[in-house]
This record gives structure tokens, sequence and C-alpha cells, in this order.
């Protein structure tokens, strides 16, 4: 992406933001409606930390976490999702190293556990969560969905490390 910026997602966001998710394949499987997961992602906006990435006014994903939500101690990723049409260039790992970069901040500390988890279909945001440093805990059968499993991932997030992140293809 020439050139992208991360900004904190406003209410006018929030209409663009449900239909990337309701095209994805997390989308179609997680909400059964739009109005619903409009409701959900409003819910996020006002309560925790949501951000889009956005270039020449357009979205092109956002990043949903909670600073204090894992255990009540360390930051948990809710969701990152990325446009269909943008995907594959790199910016989900600029959203997560923007999630990991603000959680430390935040926090006022050089080093936290991060925690997130993802469905045993999405393969291509698990291989991405590894390569991002991010390690298989356990696998929980019907977390949110009958039938679907998901990954608890977590990843030490150490401040030094972040920027210096690669992926090996």
């Amino acid at each position: 992406m020439s050139f992208m910026k991360i900004i904190k997602a406003e209410p006018k966001h929030l209409e663009e933001c449900a239909k990337i998710l309701f095209r994805s394949e997390l989308g179609k499987r997680y909400y059964p409606n739009e109005k619903i997961l409009m409701k959900k992602l409003g819910e996020g906006m006002e309560n925790d930390e949501f951000f889009v990435a956005t270039s020449k006014n357009e979205i092109l994903g956002f990043i949903w976490f909670t600073l204090n939500g894992a255990f009540s101690s360390f930051p948990y990723l809710h969701i990152v999702v990325v446009d269909e049409k943008y995907r594959s260039r790199g910016i989900g790992k600029e959203l997560i190293k923007f999630y990991e970069s603000y959680s430390l901040s935040a926090k006022r500390s050089l080093s936290t556990k991060s925690f997130l988890v993802v469905a045993n279909f999405n393969e291509n945001a698990h291989n991405m969560y590894k390569k991002l440093g991010y390690s298989d805990m356990f696998e929980i059968d019907g977390l949110f969905r009958k039938g679907i499993k998901e990954n608890l991932m977590s990843k030490n997030i150490v401040k030094e490390q972040i920027n210096k992140t690669t992926f090996n293809n």
C-alpha cells in the first residue's frame, strides 16, 4: 500500500467496517445478518479500542482489541479484517504491529503478553499470526459458534521486537 494511515474509528466508519466484515468468510460464519453485526461493532467502537486502516479516504481494513481483555490483565485481539480487494499487501501485518505497539504504549510497559483466538477454517490468518510470533496454546471447540473450533494463541510482545518482525516466506 503506497500510503496508509491507521486512525481511531468513528461512528461514520461503522457501516463500511460492517460491510467489509460481512463480505468475509469470518462475517458469513459468525453473523447471521448485518443488523446484528452493526450492533456488535458499534459496541466495540464505543467500549474498546477500534481503529481503521485508510488510504485516500477508503477503509482498507480494521482492528478491534481490548487492552485488558484477557484475564483482566492482558491485551486481547478481538478481530482484524482486511477488505478482500486489499489482502496480501501487508495491511493485516501493519494492523497487528499497530495493536502491539499501541498496547505497550497504553500499558506504559516494555513488554506484555497478547492473546487472540483464530477459527480453524481461517488458515491464512492463523499462518500470519504464527509468522508474527504468535504460538498456539490450545483448541476450543464451539467457543463462539457450534461446530467451529478456535485456536487460542499468545505472544510475548517486546517493544524492541515489534518493528523487527518480518515474514519468512
